[in-house]
């Protein structure tokens, strides 16, 4: 296990490699991908407070996450990837979203004690800074059905928080992959494949601030319910092809490099070709 939990340096041209395995990933579980969408959105037309922003949007990586290493692994009906899920080591993710809470609550006292920073997190819906769509004044955006403008902010906001928590990704997956098991542990290895990973995980901070950027210029252009629909859709498909990029992140840190499964999946190509 010790090696498994040595976090590599992923390999250059991540970016569209990811990019690529993400939308092959999709492609094969179609109707798991298809399935969760709407399992996502359902969630996401609910009122989320602060207090359960970090906890709902873990739990969201680790559905999106875990549909993704079940068809990673040759998994593809909804009934195959159901169980997959159904067996991931729930215990254990608990006692991660367990410690990741206490974290943010620690955060958030210490925030209540320094008062400047009060008005500004305490006052938001969402711990993200998407946020902002939830306590927008635009009359426009305030006339719109409040599960539309939930589902927006909810979307956007759980992909930021993910996004922008890099070793969140990683402390996930390595307990999804069976690694290990110790919550603590799988935190310690996500912080430490961030560390080996600064250029991605500048890249996902950058992502996660161009997402804030989306989110604040939203209720602003919106002006119709039509639009919002769209918007809603299409922030949802953010955070579900989010999850599963991250996973190919997860794969290469903890597991495969990228040149290997390039490899691979030339190999089965070829073989598939010939049969």
């Amino acid at each position: 296990m010790g090696n498994a939990l040595n976090p590599k340096t992923v390999e250059r041209g991540w970016g569209l490699r990811w990019l690529r395995e993400s939308r092959d990933l999709l492609r094969a579980g179609a109707i798991p991908f298809t399935v969760l969408y709407l399992a996502l959105a359902a969630i996401n037309m609910t009122w989320q407070p602060a207090l359960l922003s970090f906890p709902i949007a873990c739990g969201t990586s680790v559905l999106i996450m875990g549909c993704a290493m079940a068809v990673h692994g040759g998994i593809t009906d909804l009934a195959g990837v159901l169980r997959a899920i159904r067996d991931l080591p729930w215990l254990g993710l608990l006692r991660l979203l367990a410690e990741i809470t206490a974290l943010i609550l620690a955060i958030l006292v210490l925030m209540l004690l320094l008062h400047r920073f009060l008005g500004n997190i305490l006052s938001q819906d969402h711990l993200s800074a998407a946020a902002n769509l939830g306590h927008a004044r635009e009359s426009q955006w305030l006339a719109l059905p409040l599960w539309i403008r939930s589902w927006i902010s909810n979307a956007l906001g759980n992909t930021q928080e993910t996004v922008g928590n890099a070793f969140l990704i990683l402390s996930i997956g390595i307990m999804l992959m069976g690694v290990t098991r110790h919550a603590s542990i799988a935190f310690i290895a996500g912080f430490s494949g961030v560390l080996r990973n600064i250029r991605v995980w500048m890249a996902f901070l950058l992502a996660s601030l161009l997402i804030e950027g989306m989110a604040t210029a939203l209720s602003g252009i919106i002006a119709t319910v039509n639009a919002a629909i769209l918007a809603a859709l299409l922030s949802n498909a953010v955070l579900l092809f989010s999850g599963v990029y991250g996973w190919c992140f997860v794969q290469e840190v903890f597991g495969e490099p990228g040149k290997r499964v390039a490899l691979k999946k030339a190999a089965k190509a070829v073989r598939t070709a010939a049969a």
